[in-house]
Parts: C-alpha cells; sequence; structure tokens
C-alpha cells in the first residue's frame, strides 16, 4: 500500500522536471525513521499529560462483599453468618510536593522538545541525503553529455585522420591515434551510463521513488557572509539544541531526586458505607476530611544516593553539550572551507575551459594548414574536455558546499528552498 501511494504521488514528476525541493519532500514523506521520530514525539507528548495528571486531584471508588461468620459469647456482636458489603470513597489532592510534581512537569516538556530536536535534525540529514542522491544523478548526466560532445568530434576526428591518410598526408600512426582515442570515448560513455544507473538506484533507495527528467538547475541558495557569521549561526543547530536540553533535563532531575528527601503535604477526603460487619447487621456511614504530612526520616541512603546520580548524569550531559557543540563548529569550519575552495576553483576553471576551447580551435585550424598532427588535435579535444569536467565538478562542490553549511545549521526550511 505504501509503495502504491507513494507512486501515486509521484505521477505528476513524469510529466515535469523533478527539482531539489520536490525530491526533498519525497525523501522526508518516504523515510521510515522519520516517521519512527514522530510517533516517539507523540509518546513524550504522552507523557507530559501522565505527569501532569499527578497534579490533579485523584478520585478512587473500591467496594468489596463477601460472606463471613461469627461465633462469639459476648452479647455482641450478634453470632451469626453475614454477608458483609462495604464501599469506599476517596478523594486525595497534593498540596505541597516541595516542587516534585511540578518539575517532572518540566522534565517531561524538556524530553518532548528534545525529542522534536532529534526530529529536526534528522530530517536535516534525511535532506542532504536526498540532496546528495539529487546532485549524483545531475552530476553523472552531465558528465553524460560531455563525453557524449566529445565522442562526436572524436569521431569527426577519425574521420578526418583516415581521409587524410588515403590522401597520403598522414601516416597510421595518425589513424591509429585516433581509433585509440575514439574507443577511449566510447568506454567513457558506458561507465557514465552505469554511474548514472547506480546513482538512480540510490535516488530511489532515499525517496522511493524513480527519478524522471531530474533538472539539472542546483538552485543557489543563501549563506552567512563570513565563517564567523556562520559558526554563530551553527549554534542553532538541531543537535546542540537537543544537548542542551538534556542537559536542562539532567539538571532537573537533581531537584527531582532533592525532593523525595523533603515533605510532601496531601489532603484527602473519605467516605465509607458498611452493612452486614462483624459489628452488627446495620448500615454505617462515616465521612472525614485530613491532612496529611510526610517526610522521610531514614531511607538507608537512598535519596542521597539518587541526588549522586542525577549529578554525575548532569555534569555527562554537560561534557556532551560541549563536545557536541565542537564537532559542529568543527564540521561548519569544514563545509565552510570546503564552499571557500570550490568557489575560488570555479573562475579559474572557467578561465581554463575558454582557453582550452580557443586551443582546440587554433589547433584545428593548424592541423588543415599542416602545422599541427592530428595527436595534437586530440590532445587539445583532451584538454578541453578535462577543463569541462573540473567545471562540473568545482560548480557541483560549491552547491554541495553551501547545502552542507545550511545543514550543520539546521536550517531546513532555507535548505529545500521552500
Amino acid at each position: 500500500m505504501r509503495k502504491l501511494l507513494l507512486s501515486l504521488m509521484c505521477l505528476p514528476l513524469l510529466a515535469q522536471a523533478q527539482n531539489l525541493p520536490e525530491t526533498v519532500k519525497l525523501a522526508l514523506a518516504y523515510h521510515p525513521q522519520l516517521q519512527a521520530a514522530e510517533q516517539n514525539i507523540v509518546a513524550k507528548q504522552a507523557s507530559v499529560s501522565l505527569s501532569e495528571s499527578a497534579l490533579k486531584p485523584q478520585l478512587w471508588l473500591s467496594g468489596e462483599i463477601g460472606r463471613s461468620s461469627l461465633e462469639t459469647t459476648a452479647p455482641f456482636p450478634e453470632s451469626g453468618g453475614r454477608w458483609p458489603n462495604t464501599i469506599n470513597l476517596l478523594l486525595s489532592q497534593p498540596l505541597y510536593t516541595s516542587g516534585a510534581l511540578n518539575t517532572a512537569v518540566d522534565i517531561a516538556k524538556l524530553n518532548v522538545s528534545v525529542s522534536e530536536q532529534h526530529r529536526e535534525a534528522l530530517r536535516v540529514n534525511i535532506a542532504i541525503q536526498a540532496i546528495a542522491a539529487y546532485a549524483a544523478i545531475v552530476r553523472d548526466q552531465s558528465l553524460l553529455a560531455l563525453y557524449q560532445q566529445s565522442l562526436k568530434t572524436l569521431q569527426q576526428a577519425k574521420t578526418d585522420a583516415d581521409k587524410r591518410f588515403k590522401a597520403g598526408e598522414v601516416t597510421k600512426t595518425d589513424t591509429a591515434q585516433a581509433a585509440a582515442r575514439l574507443a577511449e570515448g566510447e568506454a567513457q560513455i558506458t561507465q557514465a551510463q552505469a554511474n548514472i544507473a547506480v546513482s538512480e538506484a540510490q535516488f530511489f533507495r532515499v525517496t522511493g521513488a524513480t527519478a524522471h527528467n531530474v533538472n539539472s538547475d542546483l538552485p543557489v541558495l543563501a549563506i552567512p557572509a563570513d565563517l564567523n557569521a556562520a559558526l554563530e549561526k551553527s549554534l542553532q543547530s538541531p543537535s546542540i539544541k537537543a544537548a542542551q536540553e538534556e542537559t536542562l533535563a539532567a539538571q532537573k532531575t537533581i531537584h527531582l531526586a532533592e525532593a523525595e528527601n523533603k515533605v510532601r503535604v496531601t489532603a484527602e477526603a473519605r467516605a465509607t458505607t458498611q452493612d452486614n460487619t462483624d459489628f452488627g447487621y446495620d448500615r454505617m456511614n462515616g465521612w472525614g476530611v485530613y491532612i496529611k504530612a510526610q517526610v522521610p526520616l531514614y531511607e538507608g541512603g537512598r535519596s542521597v544516593a539518587k541526588v549522586s546520580e542525577a549529578s554525575a548524569y548532569t555534569s555527562a550531559a554537560q561534557r556532551n553539550t560541549d563536545n557536541i557543540t565542537a564537532d559542529v563548529k568543527q564540521q561548519m569550519t569544514t563545509a565552510w572551507q570546503h564552499w571557500q575552495a570550490a568557489s575560488a576553483r570555479v573562475p579559474a576553471y572557467q578561465a581554463q575551459v575558454k582557453a582550452a576551447e580557443l586551443a582546440l580551435d587554433s589547433t584545428r585550424k593548424e592541423l588543415n594548414v599542416g602545422t599541427r598532427t592530428t595527436l595534437d588535435l586530440l590532445n587539445a579535444e583532451r584538454e578541453l574536455l578535462s577543463a569541462k569536467i573540473n567545471l562540473l565538478f568545482s560548480e557541483q562542490d560549491k552547491s554541495l558546499a553551501s547545502y552542507q553549511i545550511l545543514a550543520v545549521i539546521g536550517d531546513l526550511s532555507v535548505l529545500t528552498h521552500e
């Protein structure tokens, strides 16, 4: 059923180009781990309701009926069989718990927030996987187009070399060199087609959908102005927020453990009705209102141990927060440096492509007048192809690095261009 629904979702995409935001949405809708994370949040929200219920009045109704017999020589109560029955009604309301119940509610709410941050981190991770799968198809299709374009040039070079050989203008070496480069070009196309199939399989693995008519454009997204701004924004990472809230929850656990060793006050109201008891056959009714106070005097060190345990967990949570913060900053620095390096390479490779195109054109003209060889032409074509591939990879590296910068920040709305 899920596959059918996903297939129906993909039908509109068959008639138009798939773009990057649509791909990310497909991945988010498909990923089972994200669905599990949503259910975990629902469970945590139920825990909040459970903790809040402890602050509210509790009402119990109990009853019992049975058969008993009493034999006595005393005038009261009377001997004989009875059908004793009792109904009890108890109302209880916590008045003062040294903050224990309110702290438990706070911890439950923090756990919900932690789960939500983990879900956001998972969404960003899934989005990055989808973007990488999408970009791989774009890259491989672009490579195939470059190889196909190069193959046409190599085929023409082979044809021209054969004509010159027949005319006695070149040797067999020239035709063999042209044939070798043509075979290499055909092998590159075969490999590129295989790479596309592999990338499409990964796309299906991440999104649950088949790639159709993938748009070659990778959206250009705004990123922070400099590394310092990026590092500042990285503190908004869901991973850091989750760790910080886990630390806060651990700190509140200390307060909860300390409250267990303090006084608690409860108000209780009771009502009872009994009939056929050992004290007689007449019905007896009673009620009472009480204020009950409890304070532990000796628990064998249990409370102290719980406070020590909570303190240790809090210290560990704080160290974990520090570690995650350092990791996120390192990830941001790495992503930023990759983006900066790719940004510097793009204009350099653009210049290389332009120069290689001029060199190829000049070599072709010089070959026609006999001042260049077939090998010179083939080498010039290879230089141009290499420059175009370098430019393609650098442009994609720049785009992916910018997405990674946004992923570290955890801004999914910007990341998916919504």
